[in-house]
C-alpha cells in the first residue's frame, strides 16, 4: 500500500487574507475570518494558518499542495472538489463534505469530524490518522491504498463502495452499516471477531444457541 505524499510547500511563501471564487493562489499563507468562498478557486502551495470560521464553500476547487492547520469550522464543503498532496491537521470540523471529489495523496490527523462523507469520491492514497469522526459515510466511493489508524470511528456507512485496498486494521469502529460492501478492505482478526454477528446476518445466517 502506497502512503500519500506529504504537501510540497516552498520554504518562503506570500500571505494574504484574500481568497474568493475562482481565484488562483500560488505559495501562500492565509488567514481566513467568518464565510469564506473558494469555489471552482485554483490554489496551489498554501498554508491555511489556524483559524475559527462560519462555513467554507469550496465546491469544484482544485487544491494542490495545501495544508490547513488547526481549523475549527462547522461546515467545509469540498464537494466536487480535486484534492492532490493535501493535510488537515488539528482543530475541529462539523461537516467535511467531499461528496464527488477527486482525492490522492491526503492526510487527516489529529482532527475531531462530526460527519465525513466521501461518498460517490474517488479516494487513492489517503491517510486518516488519530482523529475521531462521529460519522464516516462512503457510500459509492471508489477507495485504494488508503488506511484508518488510530482513529475511533462512531458509525462508518459502505454501502455499494468499491475497495481495492482499505486497512482498517487501526481503527475503532462502534457500528458498521452495510457490512457486506467491506469487499477488499482489511481487518485485524479481533475486528473480524467482533463482526461475525454483522457477517452473518448479511448472508442471511441465523446463529442461534
Amino acid at each position: 500500500m502506497r502512503a500519500p505524499s506529504p504537501p510540497d510547500l516552498p520554504a518562503r511563501r506570500a500571505h494574504s487574507s484574500d481568497s474568493g471564487a475562482h481565484a488562483e493562489l500560488d505559495a501562500t499563507d492565509l488567514t481566513w475570518a467568518g464565510e469564506v468562498d473558494i469555489a471552482h478557486a485554483h490554489l496551489t502551495e498554501w498554508v491555511v494558518l489556524p483559524a475559527t470560521l462560519d462555513h467554507v464553500a469550496g465546491r469544484g476547487a482544485t487544491l494542490i499542495d495545501v495544508a490547513f492547520d488547526g481549523l475549527v469550522c462547522p461546515n467545509l464543503d469540498l464537494r466536487d472538489a480535486s484534492l492532490r498532496r493535501v493535510r488537515i491537521r488539528g482543530g475541529r470540523i462539523g461537516a467535511l463534505d467531499l461528496q464527488g471529489a477527486r482525492v490522492a495523496d491526503v492526510i487527516l490527523e489529529d482532527v475531531r469530524v462530526d460527519y465525513l462523507t466521501v461518498a460517490g469520491a474517488r479516494l487513492e492514497s489517503v491517510l486518516l490518522a488519530n482523529s475521531r469522526i462521529r460519522s464516516l459515510d462512503m457510500p459509492l466511493a471508489t477507495v485504494e491504498d488508503t488506511r484508518i489508524q488510530g482513529c475511533e470511528i462512531g458509525e462508518l456507512d459502505a454501502r455499494e463502495m468499491r475497495a481495492k485496498s482499505l486497512d482498517l486494521r487501526g481503527a475503532d469502529i462502534a457500528r458498521i452499516r452495510n457490512i457486506q460492501s467491506l469487499r477488499g478492505a482489511t481487518v485485524a482478526p479481533a475486528q473480524a471477531d467482533a463482526m461475525a454477528a454483522a457477517f452473518a446476518d448479511a448472508l442471511g445466517i441465523r446463529v442461534e444457541a
